[in-house]
């Protein structure tokens, strides 16, 4: 209830007509604390790719959270807060030789790797790193398997191990991505059963989660209210693919100018947005509690 806007200052439905998102950081400052009250000796590394707002990296920050980067625009954003580099895991498995240099040059040294042609790399132009080994996974029932790309496989990773040691290379650990939307457990557990049968310790395992300008009424809300037409949700792109769900949901017969409130919109939803057909980004309204402006006031 002590929630303020921030930015912009004026609340952009009253004089909007384009989609927007209204992104709430005392709940990401909350869902921080509640991570790390319930898993006190684990230290949590925010993947920067699934929302690289500055102002969620600002609040991420402060807080005294790690960073997951995949490339050298995000270590730049990360490192340009003040983030100290021990702070910092560059994931990407498959590195471009220039962001490598980067990140040697800047001390960022806790780095992912899968193939043997990624430890020639870091060997040759980043020797000090301290590795950890992407480990695949089965996740082919995910809605998006993540191992589809990345990640070594069981009978190769005592291989990768000792080209490792070869080149004089210090692997700390190892890791593992489930898919999105994957929630059986056997391929967390066939994770960590290969890096323990491999002599790893430590590691990470994780998953990469409108308005009426009078009445705002939720798409939960719409549904409860007959009688309810089968029907698709299209972005406003030229895109046959652009739709908001895979299948049919049912809603209520709708005007031209009604607006519809999608809550929890979670990760991607902002980042993998694109100016296609010319449309651009939803503009995005933060809002914030005065305890939290205030730790941002005196964050360095």
């Amino acid at each position: 209830h002590n929630a303020q806007p921030l930015l912009p200052l004026s609340l952009p439905w009253q004089d909007h007509q384009d989609p927007f998102m209204v992104a709430d950081l005392g709940v990401l400052a909350s869902r921080h604390q509640a991570f790390c009250q319930a898993l006190p000796r684990v230290s949590p590394f925010y993947a920067v790719k699934c929302n690289s707002s500055p102002l969620v990296l600002r609040v991420l920050a402060a807080l005294g959270t790690g960073f997951d980067c995949a490339s050298q625009m995000e270590l730049e954003q990360v490192l340009g807060l003040g983030v100290a580099p021990s702070r910092i895991i560059y994931a990407h498995p498959c590195k471009p030789v220039s962001h490598l240099q980067y990140a040697a040059r800047h001390g960022v040294q806790l780095l992912t790797f899968d193939s043997e042609e990624e430890l020639t790399k870091v060997a040759q132009h980043h020797p000090g790193a301290r590795l950890v080994l992407r480990l695949w996974t089965e996740d082919s029932q995910s809605l998006f398997p993540l191992s589809a790309k990345f990640g070594a496989r069981l009978e190769l990773c005592g291989h990768l191990l000792k080209s490792a040691r070869d080149l004089g290379l210090a692997v700390v650990g190892a890791r593992g991505l489930a898919g999105v939307s994957d929630c059986q457990c056997p391929c967390w557990c066939r994770g960590c059963s290969a890096g323990r049968g491999h002599g790893l310790g430590g590691g990470g395992w994780g998953r990469s989660s409108s308005f009426s300008d009078s009445h705002p009424v939720s798409l939960q809300e719409l549904c409860s209210k007959p009688p309810l037409f089968p029907c698709i949700l299209y972005g406003p792109t030229c895109d046959a693919f652009d739709t908001f769900f895979n299948e049919e949901v049912l809603l209520p017969e709708l005007d031209v100018g009604d607006w519809l409130i999608f809550p929890s919109m979670g990760a991607y939803s902002s980042v993998m947005s694109s100016t296609f057909n010319g449309f651009p980004p939803a503009s995005i309204c933060y809002i914030m509690g005065p305890e939290l402006r205030s730790l941002l006031e005196t964050a360095p």
